[in-house]
């Protein structure tokens, strides 16, 4: 039910190139990582499913510090390959 529920949420996001994602349940726990690889994705395409990343860029890029920060909110880990 939960896994559903997650992986709901990405759908919409499931036709951007540079955005993939992987949810899992191992031992009772429930793992959702994303992999986005933001200097393949289109932007433009990108906020057309989530406008709230506008926030997240500059010259529609995106502002990494920013981002790494936004992800620390909500518990996230931010791992960059830079």
């Amino acid at each position: 039910m939960y896994k559903e529920a997650v992986e709901a949420t990405y759908t919409p996001y499931s036709k951007i190139k540079g955005y993939d994602y992987t949810v899992e349940i191992k031992d009772n726990v429930l793992t959702s990582t994303v992999d986005a690889n933001y200097k393949k994705i289109d932007m433009d395409e990108f906020k057309k499913v989530d406008e709230s990343i506008e926030g997240l860029l500059s010259k529609n890029k995106i502002k990494l510090d920013l981002l790494k920060a936004t992800y620390a909110l909500t518990g996230a880990t931010c791992k960059t390959e830079e």
